[in-house]
């Protein structure tokens, strides 16, 4: 939940690095990442044109993750634009899960203490039509628990996940997802990195590379 301090030493060393997919917010680090902000929007956004006006977000908490807080910023930015009210039950921002996009392994515990919390939000938020989910494999859980609930996932509601991981289009249903250019990322972040060690600047870069909805039938229903 805190910065890495062998970040500092990097950065105290004058070590050239880059972080990929998010940075911190209070050092000069250069990075590279999705635009997460945009991603999220552009989730909302579709939805909307969907016909979906309760849509709901579960996310783990941001703390030092811009990736997480800039997808949170850009759910609330489309509520706004769009003039969406965003009623409390709806939003799930302290989901305890310790998966990521790099990380997906979990203990039995865990698989329990994710699934209990998922089943408390859906209970308590019976009116909604749609979901943002932070990222894919938390959507996937939220398919399991939906299906338990007696309620059909894309059906009675709608998904949309992050990242699109390779088994988002093996879901049932296959699952609409914010993609993450990872290839494009890992190469942005090698080119920027050549460029530092070439040409060394006290200037910080942060590229933002665009976000892509990849839609897939089955995850979204008309409202």
């Amino acid at each position: 939940p805190l910065y890495d301090p062998a970040i500092f030493k990097l950065i105290e060393r004058r070590i050239p690095f880059v972080m990929t997919g998010r940075y911190y917010k209070f050092a000069p680090c250069n990075s590279v990442e999705m635009d997460n902000f945009q991603g999220a929007y552009d989730a909302v956004q579709y939805l909307y044109g969907k016909g979906h006006r309760k849509i709901g977000l579960v996310s783990k908490p941001s703390l030092t993750k811009t990736s997480i807080e800039h997808r949170i910023e850009g759910f609330f930015q489309a509520c706004k634009d769009l003039e969406l009210p965003v009623i409390l039950r709806h939003v799930f921002l302290d989901l305890v899960d310790t998966r990521s996009l790099y990380w997906a392994e979990q203990s039995s515990e865990e698989k329990e203490a994710v699934h209990k919390q998922l089943h408390d939000y859906l209970a308590h938020a019976q009116d909604l039509s749609a979901i943002v989910a932070l990222n894919d494999l938390i959507a996937a859980d939220l398919i399991h628990v939906l299906e338990e609930l007696g309620r059909k996932p894309g059906v009675d509601i709608s998904l949309i996940g992050f990242d699109n991981v390779s088994f988002a289009n093996q879901l049932k249903p296959p699952l609409t997802s914010v993609e993450t250019p990872t290839y494009e990322l890992g190469k942005a972040a090698a080119e920027l990195l050549l460029r530092l060690i070439s040409e060394p600047s006290n200037l910080v870069e942060h590229i933002l590379l665009p976000s892509k909805l990849v839609v897939r039938e089955g995850s979204i229903t008309e409202c």
